[in-house]
This record gives C-alpha cells, sequence and structure tokens, in this order.
C-alpha cells in the first residue's frame, strides 16, 4: 500500500460500537477512551466479523462536530433502528471519535492510513447535510469510499440517498481538494485521494488483507469484538 505513513507503522484503527451510539446520543470525542475500542487494522480485515461503517459528515464548526443540540447524531440513529437492525451490536467508523483530536502527530499518520481504514468498511453512511457535497473532506471520503459499494446518504429532510460510485460526478464534481477546507488541508487532501487511488489499483477495492499480512484470528481481538 502506499502510504505515507507506512514509514512509521500503521496506527491503530478506532471504532466505536453502535450500543454506544445509541446511548449517548452523541458523537464521542477521541479522548473519551472509555467509548473507543482500538484494533491493528489489519487483523480486524482478517477477522471473519461484519466489517465497521464508515460514517461521513460535515463538521457544524471547526470546533465541534455537531450542532448543539446532536442533530446529525440523532438522525443517524433514527437511520439505524429503520434500516439496519442488530446496529447496536455493530462498528462505526467517525472521524470525531476515531481520530486523535490532540496528538497532532498520530492525527497526521491516522489520516494518512484512511484509504486503509476506509477498505476495512462494509458500507457507507453519509449525512448530506448544509454544505456537505462543498465540503473538501465529505468529497474525498464519498470519492474514495471502495468501488465496488454505494453510498448510503441521509438528506436534512430525512429522506434518503443511494449514490453508486459511477454516478458521483453527478453530485461531486472536480477533485475532492477543489471543495471548502483550510488551506493547510489541501496538498494533504490531494496526497490521501492519490493513495486511495493506488489502493484501489492494487485490490480492486475490496476489503481483502494485504498479501504479507498473515491472515491469522487473534482470539484475544475476536473476544473484544464480541
Amino acid at each position: 500500500l502506499v502510504l505515507e505513513g507506512a514509514s512509521f507503522g500503521i496506527p491503530p484503527m478506532r471504532l466505536i460500537r453502535g450500543s454506544v451510539l445509541a446511548d449517548l446520543g452523541r458523537f464521542p470525542r477521541s479522548d473519551e477512551t472509555e467509548h473507543v475500542i482500538v484494533v491493528d487494522v489489519r487483523q480486524y480485515a482478517a477477522l471473519e466479523k461484519p466489517l465497521p461503517h464508515f460514517v461521513s459528515h460535515r463538521w457544524a464548526t471547526l470546533d465541534s462536530p455537531d450542532t448543539d443540540d446532536n442533530a446529525q447524531a440523532a438522525a443517524l440513529t433514527a437511520y439505524l433502528d429503520k434500516s439496519l437492525p442488530g446496529w447496536h451490536d455493530e462498528f462505526f467508523w467517525l472521524d470525531y471519535a476515531c481520530i486523535d483530536q490532540d496528538d497532532a502527530q498520530l492525527k497526521r499518520r491516522q489520516v494518512h492510513s484512511l484509504p486503509l481504514y476506509m477498505r476495512c468498511c462494509n458500507s457507507f453512511i453519509g449525512l448530506a447535510w448544509g454544505c456537505y457535497f462543498e465540503r473538501a473532506w465529505c468529497r474525498l471520503e464519498l470519492k474514495g469510499f471502495r468501488r465496488d459499494l454505494p453510498r448510503q446518504l441521509i438528506m436534512p429532510t430525512s429522506e434518503e440517498l443511494l449514490i453508486e460510485h459511477a454516478d458521483l460526478d453527478k453530485h461531486v464534481g472536480g477533485a475532492p481538494e477543489d471543495g471548502q477546507c483550510i488551506g493547510s488541508d489541501r496538498d494533504l487532501i490531494r496526497h490521501v485521494m492519490q493513495a486511495l487511488q493506488r489502493v484501489d489499483d492494487g485490490f480492486g477495492g475490496s476489503p481483502e488483507v494485504p498479501s504479507e499480512v498473515p491472515k491469522v484470528e487473534s482470539k484475544e481481538l475476536a473476544a473484544l469484538l464480541q
């Protein structure tokens, strides 16, 4: 895999159990470690477990991932209640909880590892509120997710929109980095998108584990995911 962060090693993947989202009614922060589990991304992909769901959304402000009344979290759980039976026992990747918000060096390594994190997820759920399609990071997530799976979007009206990879340009024209972002993020977004494309070219967009990683189930990890 072509990742700049590979020379540092792939940071463990952080995930949230659905029951945590249901109980909290909000998006937990990365430092709330009691709500986040940490797994070796290579081992996780090798396990015969339901793969996690990738949650994409626009931040309400630079510092807050949701509105004061946690409206996006409420919309997500309402959708899951209706559409995904048993979701309390499944796992979710959500940036505010799963990307470190305090350690800048670790955060950068995790962002560079997004291509592999995204390939370990088996569904895409996007909260397409406000200027979602104009946000550069949201555009990266939309365009960079697995080519073989559609994007399930939840609109502000609670309507749902299913977008196939081939139809993305109808909703997201241009490159992801052409969207709204902090200027210093633009090159990073471009780099991560290039890495995502290389990953897809390498193994077709599927969540298979790279050949050099032994597909050996970890009993300890399996117990953690029960």
